[in-house]
């Protein structure tokens, strides 16, 4: 679910495929097919599951009476998936359930959107929305993997935990752009992490380790959506990487050091792959690379 609702790369900076696909992991792939239409205009979304190479397509999870399951995660041991349902388009009213891969029943949270694992999985972040039946507070909260000992972090939506453990980043309000925050583990604390006035209009996606933060973001409201790079360390440098036919699908990045997007130029949507440098580590301070 979201609240917000951007060049093609030359040929030898991008290796194309056919869109078939929305979340890569190392073993698997998981997806929020569209199965069952209901009536009116509403569309029953269940959950998938299949091999990384398209095989072994199979439902996961069918839980009548939910308009909505999506927002899927995996786990870092692989051995569960952590997912969001919706019951008469009520986001605010969304769960968290988990689910074993191998299947079975999930298991209920309590209320939530769009959970992100901790690196060691004994913990979720998450989000709440305005108006929901419990009346808490929106915002980024986390909670023990099993439900307990649920936390106000800071106001904010759409968190993702950083692969290092250390840091949430999420989507909050600055100088009236939406902008990505991060959240230190350690101190307790939130900063901006965008220095230019950029407006992110898709959940932050961390690099494998940790170093940078891929988006879609506008400069202005009446621009198109550009793909863009930000350092999460230094001088937070900021890149774009393509404005043309950007879609409004969030970015993510396959296990190795390539960011995932797709774009929809005249002919159908396509998924890209660009290649990024790893950001280089130095013996006294992390350095900034410069993409080719």
């Amino acid at each position: 679910m979201s609240q917000f609702h951007s060049r093609l790369l030359k040929p030898q900076k991008a290796k194309a495929m056919n869109f078939n696909h929305v979340r890569l992991c190392s073993r698997l792939l998981l997806v929020a097919a569209l199965l069952a239409p209901r009536p009116a205009q509403a569309q029953n979304k269940k959950l998938g599951i299949m091999n990384a190479d398209g095989s072994h397509v199979r439902t996961l999870i069918d839980m009548p009476g939910y308009f909505w399951q999506g927002s899927p995660h995996f786990s870092h041991d692989g051995k569960r998936i952590a997912f969001d349902g919706t019951v008469n388009e009520l986001f605010q009213n969304d769960h968290i359930f988990v689910i074993d891969v191998a299947g079975g029943e999930p298991r209920d949270l309590g209320l939530g959107s769009q959970p992100s694992w901790s690196s060691d999985d004994k913990q979720i972040c998450f989000f709440m929305l305005d108006g929901n039946s419990n009346n808490e507070l929106p915002g980024v909260y986390v909670m023990n993997a099993d439900g307990k000992s649920r936390q106000f972090l800071t106001p904010g939506a759409f968190p993702r935990w950083s692969p290092d453990g250390g840091r949430i980043a999420y989507l909050n309000d600055r100088d009236g752009v939406t902008s990505i925050w991060i959240y230190s583990i350690l101190d307790s604390e939130t900063k901006p992490l965008l220095s230019d006035k950029v407006a992110a209009v898709s959940p932050p996606a961390w690099s494998p380790d940790s170093h940078q933060i891929a988006f879609l973001g506008r400069r202005k409201p009446e621009d198109d959506r550009e793909l863009c790079l930000v350092q999460t360390e230094g001088d937070n440098d900021l890149k774009t990487l393509c404005k043309d036919h950007v879609s409004s699908i969030a970015p993510c990045w396959s296990p190795g050091s390539k960011i995932l997007f797709v774009a929809r130029p005249p002919g159908g949507s396509t998924l890209f792959a660009r290649p990024c440098k790893p950001r280089q580590v130095d013996a006294d301070r992390l350095r900034r690379e410069q993409l080719p």
